[in-house]
């Protein structure tokens, strides 16, 4: 069994230490996106309900949205 805070804790200074890497450009999308998909496994153990990918389309508010 995991301990959450532990690796919350371990993420959150894995993403303060986050930074470009000149020389290999890519090593920072993989870096991201290996903590985003860490941070999804958690979410999905940690939750009862399903959850919901992240949609830049819904970030947007729409005149349906507002009430």
């Amino acid at each position: 069994m995991i301990d959450p805070p532990a690796v919350l804790l371990d993420i959150a200074t894995r993403v303060g230490n986050l930074r470009p890497d000149w020389q290999q450009p890519e090593r920072f999308f993989e870096a991201r996106s290996e903590l985003a998909a860490e941070l999804r496994r958690i979410a999905k153990q940690q939750s009862p309900k399903p959850v919901h990918q992240y949609s830049p389309e819904r970030t947007q508010l729409t005149r349906h949205d507002v009430k």
